[in-house]
This record gives structure tokens, C-alpha cells and sequence, in this order.
């Protein structure tokens, strides 16, 4: 896939409208004058002492003549649960200046001090974050304007090892993760490399095909997981044009695929992961509830949808869902002087769809 300009902006621009400190992104992304910048951030509420601090240092920094690497060290001592907090504000902020066009040292700065807390980056809880970080960061080293191998490789590998180590019992993410390496060693003409990747997805993802109707699999991963499998074949295809076997293994998933409504699923980045860093546990369900509510249709298509922006599942999506639709009837009861009672789960999305009536 070709990565041009506008795709890119158009992500950063759904995920920046997500985070609080969104507005001070694409200000610095417009190339804003500083002060003027720092007073919309004093403006702003619900905004963390640590955001503060680092982009007023950030803002303090553009207004430099050269910076390096070292005017990042006040960063270098966090809290190792706050390191995944930095790398996203570290990413955000390198992807504003560049868009800027500040030219004082400042992106070189960010981009090493970006990889070197994620190899500080200790925690599994936060390598959801981090996978979805490290494939936006690919793909900002993927524009046209802005390649770069080296960082392009780092990124890549980065999402699919945090993927392959922490996330197996995901199939739909090991197998987009795993296909996206293959494909940019590919592209660097390295096609032993690629070969391999692709042969590790079919051999882990090639026994879903026999639990297709299996209730336990989710339904949403599970077909995101099947189409990564046909890719997988497919582009080991053109590397083995010959191999009938394998032909004939993608093409049965391709008439699997169309026979269940599945010809594409969700490509970029899972930006709810992202933006969950900024918020609460209720905060980000009332997100979720709202995408939900807003849906034209709850079929298998939307469902896989809220299940790739969010990194939710099937059965949470689900039950969202269905918690709606408890709500509604609740309402009735309550009219009628019955009372019911709900478990915590229950009335955390009450509590969400009352909030964004409130907003309303």
C-alpha cells in the first residue's frame, strides 16, 4: 500500500479530535506561534501536570535556533508506568512539528528520544498502545516526503513483536501484524524473509477455517483473522506462482470470505488504543457507546468495525449492544413502578448513554 499524505493526515486528524491535548497538535501542525499556543493549552481542562510540563517544554523548544537529544533528558527518570504516556506525546508532538515545518533540530531530537522509551517500554498492559503507535509511526516514515528504512523497519518490527509476544490469543491482530512485515520485507527485496512471514501466518491462522461456525471463536476476529490468512496466501502466491496447493487453498478462502460478507476489514491503525491512554475506564466506554449508538446497523460489518477502532471484542461489543437495548426496556419498568436490578457492567453503560443525553 502506498502511503500518501492525505491518508496519513486523515488518521492523525480522527485521532487528535480523541485527545485532550489535540487542539495543541494540530496548532503546532499549523505552525502557530508559541505564546499563542501556550495560552490555548492554559485554557485547557482535564489536562495532566505532566502533559503540561512536557509541551510547554516542547513549545519552549521551537522557539530555539538548535536542540538536540539532551534537551529531552528531564523526561529520562518517569515513573515506568507513565513511559507509554511519554512515547504517545513524544510521537503526537514529533508528527506536529514535522507537519510544522520546524527545522531547529527539534524532530531529530523527538524521533531518538521516541526509540529510546520504547526500549524502556517494560509493561505488557501497555503494548496495546504501543502496537498501534509503532503502525502509525510506520506509516509516517512511509510518506513520500519523509522515508526513512531504518525507522520504517524499527516501527514495523516493534508492532509485530509486541504482537506475536503478548497478544497470540488475538489471531486477527497476529495476522495483520505478521502480513505487514512480510509485506515491507518484501519491499526491501529481502523475499526469503517475506516468504517466511507469510508461511507463519498460514500455519498459525489455517485452523480457523475448520472452526468457522465454532460459537467459542468470536465472530469479528474471527473473520478479520481468516482474510489476513488469504492475504498471507495470496502474497506467498506471487512469490510461488506455481504452488497449485496453495492456490487452491486461496481460493477456497476467498469464496469462504465472500459467502460470509467479509471481502475487507479495518486497515489502519486500532486508534482507540491510543486514545485510552488519555482517558478513563467510563470515559472510553462512553466513546464506545456512542460509536455504537450512532450505527446505522448492528450486522457483522459494523460490529468488526467497533471491534478494530477500539480493540474490543466481539462479545464486549455484544454486550454493549445488548445493554442498550436493557436500558430502553428499563425505562418502561421504571414507568410501570417496577424496579429492576442490574450487575456493574450494566450500569457502567447506563451510565454512559445518560452522559451523552446529558451532552445532548
Amino acid at each position: 500500500m502506498n502511503i500518501t499524505q492525505d491518508y496519513f493526515d486523515g488518521i492523525i486528524q480522527d485521532l487528535w479530535k480523541e485527545l485532550p491535548n489535540g487542539q495543541i497538535y494540530t496548532a503546532i501542525a499549523k505552525g502557530e506561534l508559541p505564546e499563542r499556543i501556550l495560552k490555548t493549552l492554559a485554557e485547557l481542562e482535564h489536562n495532566e501536570d505532566y502533559s503540561q510540563t512536557y509541551l510547554k517544554h516542547v513549545l519552549s523548544l521551537l522557539q530555539l535556533k538548535e536542540v538536540s537529544v539532551e534537551d529531552f533528558r528531564f523526561i529520562d527518570n518517569v515513573y515506568s508506568d507513565d513511559i507509554i504516556k511519554y512515547i504517545a506525546e513524544l510521537a503526537m508532538s514529533l508528527i506536529a512539528v514535522h507537519k510544522g515545518g520546524v527545522d531547529n533540530g527539534l524532530c531529530q531530537a523527538l524521533a531518538r528520544k521516541l526509540v529510546a522509551k520504547i526500549e524502556q517500554c517494560p509493561h505488557e498492559e501497555h503494548y496495546k498502545a504501543l502496537r498501534e503507535l509503532s503502525d502509525v509511526l510506520f506509516l509516517f516514515y512511509s510518506l513520500p516526503d519523509n522515508i526513512n528504512p531504518g525507522l520504517q523497519d524499527y516501527y514495523r518490527r516493534v508492532c509485530t513483536t509486541t504482537t506475536t509476544q503478548n497478544m497470540t490469543h488475538w489471531p486477527n491482530l497476529v495476522g495483520a501484524a505478521v502480513v505487514r512485515y512480510g509485506d515491507w520485507l518484501s519491499s526491501q527485496d529481502d523475499t526469503s524473509g517475506a516468504e517466511s512471514m507469510y508461511q507463519n501466518v498460514i500455519l498459525d491462522l489455517e485452523y480457523i477455517v475448520e472452526r468457522i461456525d465454532d460459537p467459542d471463536l468470536p465472530q469479528a476476529e474471527k473473520m478479520i483473522a481468516l482474510w489476513w490468512l488469504k492475504e498471507a496466501c495470496w502474497k506467498k502466491l506471487k512469490i510461488n506462482p506455481l504452488d497449485q496447493a496453495l492456490n487452491e487453498q486461496h481460493r477456497s478462502l476467498e469464496t469462504l470470505l465472500q459467502g460470509r460478507d467479509c471481502t475487507e476489514v479495518p486497515l489502519m491503525p486500532r486508534l482507540g488504543q491510543i486514545v485510552c491512554l488519555y482517558q478513563s475506564e467510563q470515559t472510553f466506554l462512553t466513546s464506545i457507546i456512542q460509536n455504537i449508538m450512532a450505527l446505522q446497523e448492528f450486522n457483522d460489518g459494523t460490529v468488526r468495525d467497533v471491534v478494530h477502532k477500539y480493540g474490543v471484542t466481539t462479545y464486549e461489543v455484544s454486550f454493549y449492544f445488548s445493554a442498550i437495548e436493557s436500558y430502553s426496556a428499563k425505562g418502561f419498568f421504571e414507568s410501570s413502578g417496577v424496579n429492576m436490578d442490574y450487575d456493574d457492567d450494566h450500569e457502567k453503560v447506563f451510565a454512559a448513554i445518560e452522559l451523552l443525553s446529558d451532552k445532548q
